[in-house]
């Protein structure tokens, strides 16, 4: 009796092991990702969100020395524009992310590679995509610059800006909003 009790046991458990492991590997690895997959466009005021980062850019140069504070602003300038198009895409474990026409693909897990910034310096990038949340860093010299897209319950996608540098006493932060795309991938 007790024989047959531990063996229906150890069958249960046996099969229970077995459903979740169907389950487990056939729930794609970042199913998550097409959460926020999609093409998008800039859905804000861009003359009010030009002048908001170019305000934050005024905050974070502001402490810089004179004659340091007009070229930070020059190359902060240049490198943080507001997007008109933005598409971010899951493809077999790298994300895609293209902002107007600069495109990246790198692995989805933190792995830096060598990338062009749109001013033409040489950068090291990583993407990161953890549940619903797609993060993107790009590494140079000057400094680190990150995106932060996240989706909102109402479909707005929201990516986060923030620019840190040793040179730089008060980090650049800003937000820029998009809105689905009725163009398919």
């Amino acid at each position: 009796m007790l024989c047959n009790g531990r063996a229906a046991w150890v069958g249960n458990s046996v099969r229970l092991l077995i459903l979740f492991v169907i389950f487990f590997f056939s729930y794609p690895a970042n199913a998550y990702a097409s959460s926020i997959a999609g093409r998008y466009v800039y859905s804000g005021q861009r003359v009010e969100d030009e002048a908001r980062i170019r305000q934050a850019i005024d905050i974070s140069v502001k402490p810089m020395n004179a004659l340091l504070r007009p070229i930070a602003r020059m190359k902060l300038t240049r490198r943080n524009v507001v997007i008109s198009e933005l598409e971010l895409r899951d493809q077999n474990g790298n994300m895609f992310v293209r902002m107007d026409k600069k495109e990246a693909t790198m692995p989805n897990n933190g792995v830096q590679g060598d990338y062009i910034a749109t001013d033409g310096t040489p950068v090291k990038l990583s993407h990161r995509v953890s549940q619903d949340v797609w993060t993107q860093v790009y590494r140079g010299d000057g400094g680190t610059q990150t995106h932060v897209f996240t989706r909102q319950p109402d479909g707005i996608l929201r990516m986060e800006v923030s620019v840190e540098s040793k040179r730089l006493a008060i980090p650049l932060r800003y937000v820029l909003r998009f809105v689905p795309s009725v163009q398919s991938i």
